[in-house]
């Protein structure tokens, strides 16, 4: 009984995933649009690293996305199963 539950549990996570990340995401992009007057010290440091994070992000999902795509693209390419008469080894 104990696996049931824990099954269901894995199973009700791995499908609430990306909604979970889309209201974080969104949620904190309404703190940032929608934020008050902050009466707070923002070093120059600090708008470096978001800098930073930012393009991490971009490049890291750009090589990502173009992981993803050859793979599919190597997944549903034809491939021959014999070569052709005229490139068979031997017939030189």
């Amino acid at each position: 009984m104990e696996r049931v539950r824990k099954a269901a549990l894995v199973e009700q996570n791995a499908s609430a995933g990306p909604l979970r990340c889309a209201e974080i995401f969104f949620g904190l992009a309404a703190a940032l649009l929608f934020a008050e007057k902050a009466h707070a010290y923002g070093d120059p440091g600090s708008g470096a690293l978001l800098w930073q994070l930012l393009l991490a992000a971009m490049f890291g999902g750009m090589f990502y996305i173009r992981r993803v795509t050859s793979w599919i693209r190597k997944k549903f390419s034809r491939k021959d199963a014999e070569p052709p008469d005229h490139e068979v080894a031997g017939d030189g």
